[in-house]
This record gives structure tokens, C-alpha cells and sequence, in this order.
């Protein structure tokens, strides 16, 4: 029950009102509970100001990388992410924002600066956990930077682990397109059948 959750926490900031763990569940609690007078992002920077001096530069870009999420992809938001950054953070969540960030700006602007930023951005993310997403995000970078054979290797591992992952496969239709290789190509694209794997779609 969230209104319990959130009494628990309440409890929980008064005993220890700068506890960075507690005041981010009772952010994420008070969204769930969709309360209208709640400001997110004014909570986290109340609780910023009041505590500054007192918090670690993790504690810091753990709130600051919260509130960039929340800020949407804004120019507000890549203010946070950089201060997070700046602060040396260790969170994967800061420098996949970054990455996506970047990459949402190349997306608009095709500019290749933009792409190549992501693309660092997104290689720092998987080496401090290299999981699907952080592992798709860079080998979607290699892909727009035209490194088809080391986007197709990233994306070859990942279809190991995830077998009949449709936008695995697409993505490894692609690569196989632009190295020349249209038999190749065709037989990752036969293997994509709607509805095969209702778990995952597209957007997976």
C-alpha cells in the first residue's frame, strides 16, 4: 500500500532527514500516488539546498541524475546529467541519459559531433555494466557510425542471450544489408514473424 510506504518513509526522513535512500523512495512514492501539489523536481532541489554541504558526490549525482530523468531529455536535464558527471558519478543511469541525449540531438540535427558524443557516452555506460541496454545502445551508435561489422559482433553476443529478439534481429537484418550480404540479410528477416514473441515487441 503506497500511503503506508509513504508514512514509513516520512518516519524514516524525520529520524534521518538527509538520508539520500529514503528521500528518493518518497519521491518516487509521492509520483506514484499522483498527488497534484507534489513538484518532484522542486523536492529533490529543496533537499539539495538544505543538504549540500552535508552530501557525498555520489549522493549528489545519484539526485542530480533523478532529476534529469524527470526533466525529459530538456536543456534542464542536460544541465543535471553534466552536473551528476561533473561530479564524478557512478551510476550508469548518468552517462546512458547522456548518451540518449546526445543521440536524440543527432537524431534532429544529423549531426555527426552529436553522434560521436553519444556514442562515448553510451561506451562509458556499458563499461561500468554491460547489460542488453547499455550493449544495444552502442552498438546502435557503431551502426550510425557506419561500423557495421563491430555493431553486427555486439549484436550477434546479445541474440545469443536473447534468442528471437525481433529488433535483435532487424537490427542484425541492417548491418548484413549495408556490409553487402542480402542472403544474410534475408534470413534474419524471415526469422521475424509478429507475434512469435508476444514478451517482446519493436520497442524492446
Amino acid at each position: 500500500d503506497l500511503e503506508k510506504m509513504k508514512s514509513y518513509l516520512l518516519e524514516k526522513q524525520s529520524e534521518c532527514p538527509s538520508n539520500v535512500d529514503v528521500i528518493c523512495a518518497l519521491a518516487s512514492v509521492e509520483m506514484e500516488l499522483r498527488d497534484e501539489e507534489f513538484d518532484y523536481i522542486e523536492f529533490l532541489q529543496d533537499f539539495l539546498n538544505e543538504f549540500e554541504n552535508s552530501l557525498s558526490d555520489i549522493d549528489k549525482s545519484r539526485i542530480y541524475t533523478n532529476l534529469a530523468f524527470w526533466d525529459d531529455f530538456s536543456k534542464d536535464s542536460l544541465k543535471y546529467f553534466n552536473k551528476a558527471k561533473d561530479l564524478g558519478s557512478p551510476f550508469v543511469e548518468t552517462y546512458t541519459g547522456l548518451g540518449l541525449y546526445y543521440f536524440s540531438e543527432y537524431e534532429y540535427s544529423k549531426d555527426e559531433k552529436n553522434l560521436l558524443i553519444s556514442h562515448d557516452y553510451f561506451k562509458i555506460a556499458r563499461e561500468i555494466d554491460e547489460n542488453y541496454i547499455t550493449s544495444l545502445n552502442y552498438a546502435v551508435s557503431l551502426f550510425e557510425l557506419k561500423e557495421y561489422e563491430k555493431a553486427k559482433e555486439i549484436f550477434l553476443n546479445l541474440l545469443e542471450v536473447y534468442p528471437n529478439r525481433m529488433r535483435l534481429l532487424l537490427c542484425l537484418a541492417y548491418c548484413e544489408v549495408y556490409l553487402g550480404n542480402k542472403d544474410e540479410a534475408m534470413f534474419y528477416v524471415e526469422k521475424v514473424k509478429p507475434g512469435q514473441d508476444l514478451k517482446y515487441n519493436l520497442n524492446t
